[in-house]
């Protein structure tokens, strides 16, 4: 064979292969220009689809942002009207992190709730995405608050009877839809400000900025992990010399106090950062020094320990394996092994509910 026929038989076969290629990427990216605005199209169809599940007055979504960054859905009706948000929170659980869609139509009241991730024990805490625990939350507005065992407070209705046996599950879930809420509640906020600082045609006059947390302190993104809902914190002082800090919403008004606290734990004291709203409710509990056992007593810096706090508003009374009384609303399951470090957390928020409860 000549070298000449080889370099033929190299060549040709070379050249058709890269033509046929050549004319298959040629015919694929025509496809995928007539095939992706359809994909597009149906994609936006089913995100639609699933919020419109949770928030069923609504036919068409638009995305919003607020100053912090948080996506939202505005919902609009067939008429044009707007008819409520829907967004999607995470909260720390027993298992990983939650994932919940909340619809909240426009007299901020929930309208439909859907868990669209869960990792938690099957039959106890996945028990959470079964209608006759999210549908307690429909109809409700406000903060709620996780109870146990069918006890509820005078405010019964913002009240969400938590899973036997899943408490965190339930108070997890109970936060990512109290998160919801708050997000409505600035979303609503700022358009009204919006509306009510359009330049008129006859004022010339500047208008306040919306307060934003882009200028946090680390200890005030501290803060911000006890009272999610402020952006901003501002140091008070009691007439006794105790320094507190009071929680700012991005509207401007107070949304809660911070405060630290102290109790003889196990080793040493543990100080405790203990945030709560303006109904009274203990929104978050940060650790901020402890030394303890580790395997122990250091459990308390855990979140299945700290969330059993969230949505609760009573005195909290440490109990061992489970074991509630009457008043479940307001008990602390310990530690095991661990029920003195526990204990010492509890009188930590306890004595924060106390100074709360003598500056409200």
């Amino acid at each position: 064979m000549s070298k000449k026929s080889s370099a033929k038989e190299i060549i040709i076969p070379t050249i058709t292969l890269f033509i046929i290629a050549l004319i298959s990427a040629v015919l694929l990216a025509g496809l995928n220009s007539l095939t992706a605005p359809i994909i597009s199209e149906n994609n936006l169809a089913a995100e639609n689809e699933s919020r419109q599940t949770v928030l069923p007055a609504a036919v068409n979504f638009n995305e919003k942002t607020t100053d912090d960054g948080t996506i939202y859905y505005e919902g609009i009706s067939s008429s044009g009207e707007f008819v409520g948000i829907v967004v999607t929170t995470r909260s720390k659980s027993y298992g990983g992190e939650i994932s919940v869609m909340t619809g909240i139509d426009e007299n901020g009241v929930v309208a439909g709730i859907v868990i669209l991730q869960i990792e938690d024990t099957p039959g106890l805490g996945m028990k959470v995405k079964e209608d006759y625990f999210l549908n307690q939350f429909i109809g409700g507005s406000g903060s709620f608050k996780v109870t146990k065992n069918g006890v509820y407070a005078a405010d019964g209705d913002a009240n969400i009877d938590a899973i036997s046996s899943a408490t965190i599950t339930s108070v997890a879930v109970t936060n990512a839809v109290n998160t919801a809420l708050d997000i409505y509640n600035s979303a609503v906020s700022l358009a009204e400000q919006n509306l009510s600082t359009e330049p008129d045609a006859n004022e010339n006059s500047p208008t306040e900025p919306n307060i934003t947390e882009n200028n946090l302190t680390e200890e005030d993104k501290t803060r911000q992990n006890a009272l999610p809902s402020a952006v901003a914190f501002n140091e008070k002082t009691t007439d006794d010399g105790m320094i507190y800090h009071e929680g700012v919403g991005s509207n401007g008004e107070n949304v809660g106090m911070v405060f630290i606290t102290e109790c003889k734990s196990y080793h040493d004291t543990v100080k405790v950062m203990t945030g709560i709203d303006n109904n009274g409710t203990v929104t978050g509990v940060v650790i901020l020094e402890i030394n303890d056992t580790p395997g122990y007593g250091m459990n308390a810096t855990e979140d299945y320990f700290l969330n059993q706090f969230i949505g609760c508003s009573d005195t909290f009374k440490v109990t061992k394996n489970g074991i509630y009384a009457e008043d479940a609303n307001s008990e602390i399951d310990a530690i095991s092994s661990a029920t003195v470090t526990s204990a010492a957390v509890v009188n930590a928020v306890n004595v924060a509910l106390e100074f709360y409860k003598a500056l409200a």
